[in-house]
């Protein structure tokens, strides 16, 4: 161990601790863990088990942050029948995301303490730690990533707080990135026990005790938006340490040049029978350039399981033939296996679709995860509603307009903030909203196009 990794331990840590996190979900779930991962990984110099499903496994074979002591462990779900599996790595501490009682009471027949986020099953179990009780709802407020950070700074925070201040610290050194209010608030050389961190210094194995009186709710409210600031200041740091490593992208540049060269020659092929002349004598024709500007490739993604606030299929339908119209724009659709028979129908049944379909792209998935990352890395935006994909595009740095709940936009941001509210579940929403949901994101590609803020393919 380094001398400048041993300066961030703490004196009472073993020099090398095993966490073992419980974490089995969906795409935009387990993309929420790689921060929580990473700042483990270097501000403790851990030993990571990641107990996860087959999913989150291949989402861990493309980071770089994980080393030859760290394993990642397909248990499907913690059951009765992972539960031996889960035993057999002998952690120190285990950090599961999500207190359900069936998973609090199957840890608790082991002895390693569990750190959790609080919620009536943990409230009342002796080996977990939480948040304090008084910071329940704020807690809630905290972006979901950032959640997760919260909890990996229980296992020690003076280890934490100096691996984060020291990371700032080299930022504003080396980069030159702090802006006024990084440099107006002096992080890097703050008291470490100062107000900003007093919050999560509470973390008890019984916050019942901790939950205090409401007088001191405006300053511990102050304490939540520190601490969040702080960790989207590390966004900016540490965004190429959790970005996924796209796999053999010449694949899915291949497939997106061959569609992009046949849209120019259709291009070139229209402006040529425009310029043409009428005059049969007439046999010098215009001059057609072959260095037509590259389009934008714009990434729409209608499919999400889960969210419950999205636009009906007709209206996505819509939207995309809308976008379609912009000059100098493409869109690429990915579909997979079981929406794949059935949306087509849709689109080829679409009359605005097929008259502009040397623009529309259509790349039929296999559910594999390294298509869909290395297809997104080659997008000028992504419009999605809230799922995995458009987080899938945050870590890449891809530009998303997110078509939210105004409530997604607090616990599942995306990176760049930038969203289309709709203001109600899909099976509630008008044609007049779902016009005006349609007009405000055209607005919005515009203005990034106007701005220069996409880059083209």
């Amino acid at each position: 161990m380094s001398e400048k990794r041993q300066s961030t331990m703490s004196p009472t840590m073993p020099s090398k601790l095993t966490l073992g996190f419980l974490h089995h979900y969906g795409l935009g779930d387990n993309l929420m863990l790689l921060k929580s991962l990473y700042l483990a990984k270097r501000a403790y110099n851990c030993r990571l088990i990641i107990f996860g499903n087959a999913l989150f496994k291949q989402i861990l074979n493309f980071v770089d942050f994980l080393d030859s002591t760290d394993l990642v462990v397909d248990i499907s779900h913690l059951c009765e029948e992972s539960l031996p599996i889960v035993a057999y790595h002998k952690c120190d501490y285990f950090i599961l995301t999500n207190p359900k009682a069936h998973y609090i009471r199957l840890l608790s027949k082991l002895d390693t303490p569990i750190i959790t986020p609080l919620k009536f099953p943990s409230l009342f179990c002796a080996k977990a730690k939480c948040p304090p009780l008084a910071f329940f709802l704020l807690y809630r407020k905290l972006r979901a990533d950032n959640a997760l950070c919260a909890l990996v700074r229980i296992v020690d925070k003076k280890a934490f707080d100096s691996f984060v201040a020291n990371s700032i610290d080299r930022a504003q050194n080396l980069a030159d990135l702090a802006s006024n209010d990084l440099a107006d608030n002096n992080f890097a050389n703050s008291d470490l026990a100062s107000a900003s961190w007093q919050m999560f210094n509470l973390a008890h194995p019984n916050p019942c005790a901790l939950a205090g009186g409401g007088q001191h709710y405006k300053q511990k409210s102050r304490c939540i938006i520190d601490f969040e600031r702080k960790m989207e200041q590390l966004d900016t740091i540490i965004k190429d340490e959790i970005k996924l490593k796209a796999p053999n992208p010449k694949i899915a540049q291949s497939f997106l040049r061959e569609r992009v060269e046949n849209y120019i020659k259709d291009l070139q092929n229209k402006t040529l029978q425009i310029n043409t002349p009428t005059n049969p004598t007439c046999t010098k024709l215009p001059h057609i350039t072959h260095n037509l500007p590259h389009p934008f490739i714009i990434c729409i993604n209608p499919f999400s399981n889960a969210a419950t606030h999205t636009l009906p299929l007709e209206a996505f339908l819509e939207l995309i033939s809308k976008v379609l119209a912009l000059p100098n724009v493409c869109v690429l659709l990915i579909t997979f296996p079981s929406v794949h028979n059935e949306f087509m129908s849709q689109v080829q049944s679409h009359r605005e679709l097929q008259a502009q379909k040397s623009k529309l792209f259509i790349y039929q998935n296999d559910n594999t995860l390294s298509n869909l990352i290395a297809l997104l890395g080659f997008q000028s935006l992504l419009i999605s509603p809230s799922t995995g994909t458009i987080h899938l595009a945050s870590n890449l740095g891809i530009k998303t307009i997110g078509l939210y709940s105004r409530k997604d936009t607090t616990r599942w941001a995306t990176q760049d903030k930038l969203y289309t509210i709709i203001p109600k579940e899909k099976s509630l929403l008008t044609q007049k909203h779902c016009a005006k949901i349609i007009d405000k994101t055209l607005s919005q590609i515009q203005s990034l196009i106007d701005s220069n803020a996409l880059k083209p393919f």
